[in-house]
This record gives C-alpha cells, sequence and structure tokens, in this order.
C-alpha cells in the first residue's frame, strides 16, 4: 500500500499541478502601434462637395488603454506606444483571446504633430482597434487615426465652439 500511494500519487500530483496553478501566476501581453492625426477638407469635384480624410501626421500624448484593464500608454513624439498589459499565465494549450484597444486625445490639452503645438477637437472620443494575442505575445496593432473635428453646430447656429483647426 505505502509503494502504491509513494508511486501513484506522486504521478498524480505532477500532472495535476499545472492545472491547479494555471491563472495563478500573471504574465503579459504588449501591444505596440502609433497614432495620427487626421483632419477633414472638402473638395469640388465638378459641381459635386466631397468630404476627405486628410492625414496630417503623427500625434503625441494620445492614450492607449485596452478596454478591461486598467493600464494606460501615451503616445510619444513618434506617435510610436508599447502598451504592456498583465493577464492570467495558461499552462498548456492556449488560444488567443480577442481585445479592445482604444486611443484617444484629450481635447482641453495641447499636443504636437511633427513639431507644432496644436489644440485638436479629435479628443475625448475613443477610436477602437482589436486584436488577438496570447499570454506572452507582443502584437503590431494596426494605425489608429483620430480624426480632427473642425466644424460642430451648437444651439442657436453658433460654430465658433467647436473643435480647433490646428491653431
Amino acid at each position: 500500500m505505502k509503494n502504491f500511494i509513494s508511486r501513484y500519487l506522486l504521478l498524480v500530483t505532477f500532472c495535476l499541478l499545472p492545472f491547479l496553478l494555471t491563472g495563478c501566476f500573471e504574465d503579459e501581453v504588449t501591444f505596440k502601434g502609433r497614432a495620427y492625426i487626421a483632419d477633414t477638407a472638402y473638395v469640388t469635384v465638378g459641381q459635386e462637395v466631397k468630404e476627405v480624410i486628410l492625414l496630417r501626421g503623427v500625434i503625441a500624448g494620445a492614450k492607449v488603454k485596452e478596454a478591461g484593464h486598467s493600464e494606460v500608454a501615451t503616445t510619444d513624439a513618434n506617435g510610436n506606444y508599447t502598451l504592456p498589459i498583465k493577464v492570467p499565465r495558461v499552462i498548456g494549450l492556449e488560444k488567443a483571446k480577442s481585445y479592445r484597444l482604444q486611443c484617444w486625445y484629450a481635447s482641453a490639452t495641447q499636443g504636437t504633430v511633427q513639431g507644432t503645438v496644436i489644440h485638436t477637437g479629435a479628443g475625448d472620443e475613443p477610436i477602437m482597434n482589436y486584436a488577438e494575442a496570447k499570454a506572452g505575445d507582443t502584437v503590431e496593432v494596426r494605425d489608429f487615426i483620430l480624426h480632427q473635428h473642425t466644424i460642430e453646430e451648437y444651439p442657436g447656429g453658433d460654430s465658433s465652439g467647436g473643435g480647433s483647426s490646428g491653431q
């Protein structure tokens, strides 16, 4: 009986231990990407006016966050960000999980676009990207493009309080 317990208890312990420890330790998923700012322009084509989105360049100071986590990253002068988030470690086969990344730029603050200080109306409205990753992965995320709202109508027809024109 003693031989049975010592022989099989060790085997069962080593087989079950990974399942018992799953989720007890943390790992990281790292998201890397870039944020850009864009303006709206109106172009006349024949007799028709069309709205065109013009990419102004990278934006420094934008915030990036995964919707279900508290970690926040800020874009650097080149618009790049690195966002590491803590996730439970999984031992064994793991499927990739979906993550919702959000990017926004606080409209009450100033930032820089290619060295020019701007006040943008492209803020406070998060833009979303989706990514899939497993614990321990580093994922290159599709670029965020924050659209600068330049014309906004207010009650009484006043449009002066809207977003900025980059000045």
